[in-house]
């Protein structure tokens, strides 16, 4: 049974310069308080060779961006499981190394 998660996020053009794949990256699920249960710590799998046009925003660009996540359920400070369902919304930090903090999120 596979316990990873791809998790599709968007990324703005002015951060790919920072951005490559197995870097570091927490997935905070908004469902979930992460103060309580945390988030899943994964690695960028994939990003768009191009920007992609937001259909709904034309003005819009992004890349898209996969992130392979280490478990499929999150833990809360007791050690009980809290399974991630699909359609979940989740905002995605990604570890640059940047002295700034070195995070895009």
């Amino acid at each position: 049974m596979d316990d990873h998660l791809l998790i599709e996020t968007r990324l703005s053009p002015r951060d790919i310069a920072f951005i490559h794949p197995n870097q570091e990256a927490l997935v905070k699920i908004t469902a979930y308080d992460y103060a309580i249960y945390g988030g899943l710590h994964g690695v960028v799998e994939t990003i768009s060779p191009d920007t992609i046009q937001d259909e709904a925003k034309p003005e819009v660009f992004y890349y898209r961006v996969f992130i392979r996540t280490s478990q499929d359920y999150l833990v809360n400070k007791a050690g009980r499981h809290f399974s991630i369902v699909p359609g979940m919304i989740a905002t995605v930090d990604i570890k640059t190394g940047r002295e700034n903090g070195g995070w895009i999120t």
